[in-house]
């Protein structure tokens, strides 16, 4: 098994456990935020040098993360300590690099539970705001859920844009049409 896949499944299996530590869904989403607001503080390069050097004691390792959580937390209301605990376990079982990857994973099973589905717009060249919202409107309504949306802008597509919902691809960028003539006039040959 390779490194990438292991602590993917491995970040997974953590995510999983701590949404099965909290009993409501308000307390689920509490924890949710609560982790991506501590996150990014918890995964900086000064950071991850501390998880990572074998000189510091797990004690001084603790002290770095309950200072952060002070810094940090002084505005997060709810679960602090369910966050800390889990936080803690990460911290004893040396998996603070995971954090990142767990945050990931924990806000894909939020959206999985709110049947909020993620959805990529690529455009061969940037669109106007309106022209975005107008497509991601039309997408939502025709898939009759609320999408969570990355947008990128790929010149290599010539012309139009392409949108990934799910493992579902809809290709109306002119690099898609042209692909499909290509593969049409590829199997038509193979007929003669």
């Amino acid at each position: 098994m390779s490194y990438v896949i292991h602590n993917t499944k491995l970040a997974y299996n953590y995510a999983q456990a701590l949404s099965d530590t909290v009993a409501s869904e308000a307390q689920f989403d509490l924890v949710v935020y609560e982790l991506s607001q501590l996150t990014p503080w918890l995964s900086t390069a000064a950071a991850a040098k501390i998880w990572s050097n074998p000189r510091l004691s797990h004690q001084h390792k603790a002290e770095f993360l309950d200072e952060v959580m002070a810094a940090v937390a002084a505005g997060l209301k709810g679960h602090q300590s369910v966050v800390l605990r889990f936080l803690g376990v990460l911290l004893q079982n040396s998996r603070m690099h995971l954090l990142p990857r767990i945050d990931h994973e924990l806000n894909e099973m939020s959206a999985h539970r709110k049947n909020i589905k993620s959805a990529q717009l690529t455009t061969a060249t940037s669109l106007g705001q309106e022209v975005v919202q107008a497509i991601k409107t039309a997408a939502e309504q025709q898939f009759h859920s609320k999408l969570r949306w990355s947008y990128a802008v790929d010149p290599e597509l010539l012309a139009g844009f392409r949108i990934i919902i799910g493992h579902k691809c809809f290709d109306g960028s002119m690099r898609g049409r042209m692909q499909e003539l290509k593969s049409y006039f590829h199997k038509e040959s193979q007929v003669w």
